[in-house]
C-alpha cells in the first residue's frame, strides 16, 4: 500500500454536562474516485493517529463513505464510530452486509436519518444517529425526534454554532451529545467573577508594560483573586520545565517562570480560573496556542508571540466581548491587536492558518506555499498532535 499521511483535526462532543464524551475526526475529503485509493486514505488515517493523545481516550467519531463501509479497513473496534449516510433507494443486500458488521463488532453510525430514508429493519445494529442541524434544521429535527424509529440509538446534535441552539437543542430529553462551534461563540456572561478577571487582566497587562515592572507588583495583581493565585502556582507545579522548582507563593511561581513568559501563564491560570464554561474549552484554546507557537518557530522563528496570540483569540469565548470591544481595553501591543482582529502580520498569518487547521478548511490551507516554507503535511499534523500532547500536560 502507497503511504500517504493525512491531515486530521478533531472538534469534541459534548455530553449534557458539558464533559467530553468523544471526539469527531475530520480530515480531507478523498477526491479519488476508486475504493482503494479511498481505503488506503482512511487505513493512513487510522494506522497513523496516536489514538490515545488526539481523543483523550474516548472514542473516535469518523464519517465514511458508503463505498468505504461494503470493505472497511481492520482497527481496534472498541475505538471508533464510523458514521455514513444512507443511500437512496436503500439496498437489502446494504442492511445484510451492516448486520455482518454488527456481529464483527463494528459500531456504527447513521448521519442525517429519517425514517422515510432508512429502512427500520437496519437499526438494531445502528448505535448513534447524527443530525448536522446546518443541513437539518433545528426545528425539523425536533419535530422528527417523536417518531419511535429513534428510540434505541444515542442522538447527536451537530453543527451547532450559536449558543442559543444548544441551548434548545439541550431542552430535548432525546439528545444526549452536543457538537459545533457552540462552545466557542461570544455570548453575554453575568457574574462579578468574569469582570473582575478582565479587569486583572488589563491592569496585569498595563503593569507588564512597564519599564519599571517588577514581580512583586505583578503578584500583588494576581493575589487579589484567591482561585486566581492558587490556579498559577498549580499551573506552574504541572509544567514539566519547571516541576524541578519549590513553588510557595505567587511572588516565587512568578520568578521560576521570568518575566519574558509572565503574560502567557498569567493568562492561562485567567482562563482555568473562570467557571460556568465547558471543560473542553481551556483545553482548546491552549492547544491552539501551542499550535500558533510551534508553527511560528517553522515560519517565522524570531516571532515570540504566537502563542498568546492563539490564547487571546479565545476571550470572547470566556469574557463573553467581542474581540474589538476586549481590546479597546486591554492594553496589548499593535502587532498582537492587528493579529487578532485583521490576521494581518506573521502573527495574524499563523492565526489564519491554525483556525483553518482546526476547522478542518483543507481546502483553504495554503499548503503549497507551506510546504515550501518547510511544513509539509506530515509536519502539520505532527505539529497539531504535539500541541495536544503539550496541552494536555498543562490541563488540570
Amino acid at each position: 500500500m502507497q503511504e500517504q499521511s493525512v491531515l486530521l483535526a478533531r472538534q469534541a462532543i459534548l455530553n449534557r454536562k458539558g464533559h467530553i464524551e468523544a471526539y469527531s475526526i475530520l480530515y480531507p475529503d478523498n477526491k479519488l474516485s476508486d475504493l482503494e485509493s479511498s481505503n488506503n486514505l482512511l487505513h493512513a488515517l487510522i494506522t497513523d493517529l496516536d489514538l490515545d493523545i488526539v481523543t483523550n481516550n474516548t472514542k473516535a467519531f469518523i464519517d465514511i463513505s458508503i463505498d468505504v463501509l461494503l470493505k472497511p479497513p481492520a482497527f481496534s473496534l472498541d475505538n471508533y464510530v464510523l458514521f455514513f449516510s444512507a443511500p437512496s433507494p436503500f439496498p437489502d443486500s446494504l442492511i445484510e452486509h451492516i448486520a455482518l458488521l454488527h456481529e464483527d463488532g463494528y459500531k456504527l453510525g447513521l448521519i442525517n436519518a429519517t425514517p422515510d430514508s432508512v429502512p427500520l429493519g437496519i437499526m438494531p445494529y445502528i448505535s448513534y444517529v447524527k443530525f448536522n442541524l446546518k443541513e437539518m434544521g433545528l426545528r425539523n429535527t425536533i419535530k422528527l425526534l417523536d417518531d419511535p424509529f429513534y428510540k434505541d440509538v444515542c442522538l447527536l446534535a451537530n453543527q451547532i454554532n450559536l449558543s442559543q441552539h444548544n441551548d434548545a437543542a439541550q431542552q430535548i430529553p432525546k439528545i444526549t451529545l452536543f457538537s459545533g462551534n457552540f462552545h466557542t461563540a461570544k455570548e453575554d456572561i453575568q457574574g462579578k467573577k468574569t469582570h473582575l478577571y478582565k479587569a486583572l487582566v488589563i491592569e496585569f497587562l498595563a503593569k507588564v508594560n512597564e519599564s519599571n515592572s517588577n514581580i512583586t507588583d505583578l503578584a500583588a495583581i494576581i493575589e487579589k483573586d484567591a482561585t486566581l493565585a492558587y490556579k498559577i502556582m498549580k499551573l506552574t507545579k504541572r509544567a514539566p520545565s519547571y516541576q524541578n522548582f519549590q513553588v510557595s507563593s505567587v511572588q516565587r511561581a512568578l520568578e521560576v517562570i521570568g518575566l519574558r513568559d509572565v503574560m502567557k501563564w498569567f493568562s492561562m491560570a485567567v482562563f482555568n480560573a473562570i467557571d460556568g464554561k465547558p471543560d473542553c474549552l481551556c483545553q482548546m484554546a491552549l492547544t491552539r496556542a501551542m499550535f500558533c507557537q510551534l508553527v511560528a518557530k517553522k515560519l517565522y522563528p524570531n516571532e515570540a508571540h504566537a502563542f498568546i496570540v492563539g490564547l487571546f483569540s479565545y476571550l470572547p469565548s470566556f469574557f463573553g466581548e467581542s474581540i474589538e470591544q476586549l481590546l479597546n481595553d486591554i492594553p496589548l501591543d499593535k502587532n498582537l491587536s492587528v493579529a487578532l482582529t485583521q490576521f494581518k502580520g506573521p502573527l495574524g498569518n499563523i492565526l489564519k492558518i491554525v483556525q483553518q487547521y482546526e476547522r478542518g478548511q483543507w481546502d483553504s490551507l495554503p499548503l503549497e506555499a507551506l510546504s515550501q516554507a518547510g511544513l509539509d503535511q506530515a509536519q502539520m499534523k505532527t505539529l497539531y498532535i504535539e500541541s495536544i500532547k503539550q496541552a494536555k500536560e498543562l490541563q488540570f
